[in-house]
């Protein structure tokens, strides 16, 4: 005969057991097994995926160069603790071609674009690198935020005078995660 005592012994293993396997799977799978949602904008001409549905927010903002509107696609996932980034972000901007064209020196540009970025946030630079996406000049940029707490991880593209900056804001602890990864090669521009 099984006693109460047996059973519950019983149950709680499995219980255990079952509690393990679900802690394994999103600790190994975490935000990858999320469904993602390709944005395909014909308008600007790039495709990127967000793990969760953007908003989009168009801007004019004031620059030296005069006023530039600047396309905003972004996911706060700020308020859910279980991701690995808090912010997902796309912004687009087209310049005048009669200020920036492909004679521009991109080197300055983009030295200018993130100067301006670490000195908006109050941040400090961790890393900038030259990469390039589909041939075209960019940067891979890090900056620490909040005195350490976060890290603003950026690809920064430049096709002629069109400006793109990819953006994901992450807890310190949480950086150079998959779903960033994922996000970043996601990206891609449509000729």
């Amino acid at each position: 005969m099984v006693s109460l005592t047996g059973i519950l012994k019983i149950n709680n293993k499995k219980l255990l057991l079952v509690f393990f396997c679900l802690w394994f799977y999103f600790e190994t799978y975490g935000q990858e097994s999320a469904d993602w949602i390709k944005l395909d904008n014909e308008e600007f001409g790039f495709i990127i995926e967000f793990p969760g549905q953007p908003t989009s927010n168009p801007q004019v903002v004031n620059t030296v160069l005069g006023k530039i509107k600047m396309n905003v696609f972004q996911l706060d996932l700020s308020t859910d603790s279980i991701n690995d980034n808090l912010i997902y972000m796309v912004n687009y901007s087209e310049y005048p071609d009669s200020i920036i064209n492909e004679s521009i020196d991109t080197d300055d540009f983009f030295k200018s674009s993130i100067n301006g970025m670490v000195t908006n946030i109050h941040g400090r630079l961790l890393e900038e690198t030259v990469i390039d996406i589909d041939g075209y000049a960019a940067r891979a940029v890090r900056i620490n935020i909040n005195e350490g707490a976060a890290v603003v991880t950026s690809r920064l593209v430049l096709v002629r005078n069109k400006y793109f900056i990819l953006m994901t804001i992450t807890e310190t602890r949480k950086d150079l995660n998959k779903s960033m990864d994922r996000f970043f090669e996601s990206f891609q521009l449509k000729q």
